[in-house]
């Protein structure tokens, strides 16, 4: 069980928030929905062009990989994130927040 949050309490990656099963629980703290990374990624996507089963199948990795990702819910390895940055011709940076 989460800290914070009662056993019908459960994660929506959907939204980058947890969510509370027939409201009886809140949770102490909260997730900014689509937050870091994942939303760069998601964006920078949407701008490209790609839906996510076509940059998914572009990177050769499963849809719910590539959801994980947008949604921070998962680590992108540092090969894979390289990649997203050039087939989306966007700066590694852009993306990290690592801008100077």
């Amino acid at each position: 069980m989460m800290r914070g949050l009662s056993t019908n309490a459960f994660f929506d990656c959907r939204k980058g928030v947890p969510s509370v099963a027939r409201g009886t629980a809140q949770p102490r703290g909260h997730f900014k929905a689509y937050a870091g990374i994942g939303g760069k990624i998601e964006a920078a996507r949407a701008a490209a062009g790609y839906n996510r089963q076509q940059f998914a199948r572009e990177l050769g990795i499963p849809e719910s990989t590539l959801h994980s990702w947008e949604s921070n819910v998962s680590r992108i390895p540092e090969d894979r994130l390289t990649e997203i940055a050039t087939t989306l011709d966007v700066d590694i940076e852009s993306l990290t927040g690592e801008q100077e």
